[in-house]
């Protein structure tokens, strides 16, 4: 089975790289041949070359924590099988000519149904292949509502899909209510590979003896924060350090707490069982918080809740019921691939 994987494909953040990689190797689990079709504006090959003379030309002046992070992502771009050019801005009868080679092509995971970012096109809802080729794989519209201009185009594009599973209850919902079609809560791929396999992906970095992970999307409530209020010295794993995904894995396994008001570092502190405080992002981006009210009801968790923040201690992340239904989760991919292609497990 040869499958194409359609996504977000930036080179800035650890979310969706990483759940590009999990939808990978979950698929290679199913005894697929998988490529990941790269959409973006530049060259790839053409981009890399670029950092890596800016790199070379900056570490002799001066710091550049871009390059350097740039070049980390692309290190960690090794473990992705892609195409090694781009197909933005969005050329309908090349992509066609592509997708033509694969047998089924896998939308997802991650926000790629999120019309305020301005990657969303219509690419992501199945335009360029045939229905019988298209499944959405944990697909999310990032927030509550879609947009009253995308109804239509929505309407149309949701029936060009064999099968839709969607990251969170209200994604479901918003299919139903949209185009009247079914749709299956699947959670987020990276959730399918246990802490083992995902610490092969880690690279490993200088920190404190006892350390608080900050990752903030919207407002970074622990700005110039330098200890948090366990008394943790706090390391920032902004997306302005220069660090790639592998680091980001890395910190977050070996730290003793989160903050974040993002969901794949909520994640990622329950494959790893490190409790965490999760914010309510402030910026200027419709709600996500549904995916989080989701994230909760799957693992059962019992937060404690303040003014800004929800908070899942260590005895919560580290129930037996936690490896339980992350070990279920997998199994609940392995059975939507199966019914939805033809691969014998």
């Amino acid at each position: 089975m040869k499958t194409a994987i359609i996504t977000l494909t930036g080179d800035n953040n650890y979310g969706n790289k990483l759940q590009n990689l999990a939808l990978q190797q979950v698929l290679r689990k199913n005894k697929s041949i998988v490529k990941t079709i790269r959409i973006s504006n530049s060259f790839y090959l053409l981009s890399y070359i670029k950092v890596i003379i800016k790199t070379l030309i900056f570490n002799n002046i001066k710091k550049n924590n871009n390059c350097i992070r740039k070049l980390a992502f692309y290190r960690f771009n090794k473990n992705i099988l892609q195409n090694y050019f781009d197909v933005a801005p969005i050329n309908h009868k090349r992509i066609k000519k592509i997708l033509c080679n694969y047998d089924y092509v896998f939308y997802g995971s991650d926000q790629i149904w999120n019309t305020e970012f301005k990657s969303f096109n219509e690419l992501f809802l199945g335009a360029c292949a045939p229905k019988e080729k298209n499944i959405a794989a944990s697909a999310s519209f990032g927030t509550d509502e879609i947009d009253s201009e995308y109804i239509e185009l929505f309407k149309k594009g949701l029936h060009n899909f064999k099968a839709i599973s969607v990251r969170e209850e209200r994604g479901r919902e918003l299919v139903k209510e949209t185009a009247g079609l079914n749709a299956v809560v699947l959670p987020d791929p990276t959730l399918a590979l246990n802490a083992e396999e995902w610490h092969k992906y880690e690279s490993k970095i200088k920190t404190p003896e006892k350390y608080c992970v900050k990752y903030f999307l919207g407002t970074d409530f622990y700005k110039d924060t330098t200890i948090d209020e366990n008394g943790l010295k706090v390391v920032s794993a902004q997306p302005t350090e220069p660090i790639g995904p592998g680091e980001f894995l890395y910190l977050i396994h070996n730290a003793d707490e989160v903050a974040t008001d993002s969901f794949h570092a909520c994640v990622f502190s329950v494959i790893f069982g490190v409790p965490f405080r999760i914010y309510k992002r402030k910026d200027k981006l419709s709600s996500m918080f549904s995916r989080i009210t989701t994230l909760f009801n799957i693992f059962g968790f019992e937060a404690v809740e303040t003014e800004n923040y929800f908070y899942i201690s260590k005895e919560e992340v580290g129930k037996k019921s936690v490896k339980e239904q992350l070990r279920i989760i997998s199994e609940q991919w392995n059975d939507f691939i199966k019914k939805n292609t033809e691969v014998k497990l």
